[in-house]
């Protein structure tokens, strides 16, 4: 399927930004803001709630970028946002996103494919506690050419009556070579065309740079980070892989607070409430002494309390206990990692035994 003429670099990146058809004389006149006249500030399409202050996330003729490494969860953490748009719900709840304004967001999945991009569609409505909307157009374009997505995503901005907001899950994907610098910054300056032509808000989804770097992928990165109006940053814990912090990197109005997401097995993503970054990263730098530095009666008092006489547990139940009490020992949470070097330390030093082969291995205490 070929999509065709929607505006001339659309179609065949290379041939440069059309060229002003307009006298440039009447542009420059038009451009020059009238120093009596009031501008008032963009209106918001997504507020962020924090302890009752209403902070305008997203707003019109604007563009978003949201990055973060791979799997690090930039998708659901616009999922929240999403759901919060299509059904505006005020809540008690410390911290949530509140949509500003009604109508259609259109929603272009570029990576996953059908199946997967259902997935992300059924996850908002779920979130939004809807079964349909009329206000969430969401796209699967992974089976078409960049050069169609960039044309379907006009096509659909033209087409949708009161659409207000643009969200593309893969800006390189809408690209010949995102690491052109030529071509990133058309992209860029295209997507902040179709924000002023149509009143709208765009976001762009990138994936961060590889290694330590936290800056977005290559130089359409480095142009979207540039020309943004809020870089939101998605970083997984390193220390809970169900908990992902979002923070407003760069920030042209005011930045909201920091805030983390979890998403449980079995249970639908969520924002912590009474997060603090402060305190995570005070826990985080919290660590448990090696097994061998602790006396042997404190391992008897903590093997006592997890193994009883008549308690035989399996590994993962024993893993389990003893995280409970080596966090209760300690007076923080300590890690899954810390009680597997423990349970190693008291099988290799003979504080405990097995019986039954793997899977229906038990843990007793030696007397």
């Amino acid at each position: 399927m070929q999509v065709t003429n929607i505006e001339e670099r659309v179609v065949s990146f290379g041939e440069g930004i059309p060229s002003i058809k307009t006298d440039p004389k009447e542009l420059f006149k038009r451009s020059i803001l009238d120093q009596t006249k009031d501008y008032p500030l963009p209106q918001p399409i997504v507020n962020f709630v924090h302890d009752g202050e209403i902070i305008p996330l997203l707003t019109k003729k604007s563009f978003s970028l949201w990055q973060g490494k791979q799997k690090s969860k930039k998708t659901t953490a616009l999922a929240l946002a999403v759901a919060s748009f299509i059904n505006p719900v005020e809540k008690s709840e410390r911290t949530y996103f509140l949509g500003a304004v009604k109508g259609p967001v259109l929603f272009f999945d570029n990576e996953q494919g059908e199946s997967y991009a259902a997935r992300t569609m059924r996850l908002i409505l779920k979130l939004a506690n809807l079964e349909t909307s009329p206000n969430l157009i969401y796209c699967d374009l992974r089976e078409f050419s960049p050069k169609d997505r960039l044309a379907i995503i006009h096509a659909a901005i033209e087409v949708t009556e009161d659409v207000r907001w643009v969200i593309i899950d893969g800006i390189v994907d809408v690209m010949d070579d995102f690491m052109s610098a030529e071509e990133g910054h058309f992209v860029i300056t295209d997507l902040l065309k179709l924000c002023s032509k149509y009143d709208i808000h765009v976001s762009g989804v990138l994936h961060q740079n590889k290694g330590q770097s936290k800056d977005a992928r290559a130089h359409v990165g480095s142009i979207a980070s540039q020309k943004c109006e809020i870089e939101v940053m998605v970083e997984r814990s390193p220390d809970d892989n169900s908990m992902s912090i979002v923070s407003a990197k760069e920030c042209r109005g005011l930045p909201f607070e920091d805030f983390a997401i979890r998403w449980d097995k079995g249970e639908l993503p969520k924002i912590v409430q009474g997060f603090s970054r402060q305190v995570h990263e005070t826990v985080k730098k919290q660590k448990a002494l090696l097994p061998e530095e602790i006396a042997d009666e404190t391992h008897r008092e903590i093997l006592a309390k997890v193994l009883r006489v008549d308690s035989t547990p399996k590994l993962s139940e024993f893993e389990l206990g003893l995280v409970n009490e080596i966090s209760t020992w300690y007076g923080f949470k300590v890690a899954q990692s810390v009680a597997k070097s423990y349970r190693k330390y008291y099988l290799d030093n003979g504080f405990v035994r097995t019986e039954g082969k793997t899977p229906h291995t038990r843990y007793l205490l030696n007397q």
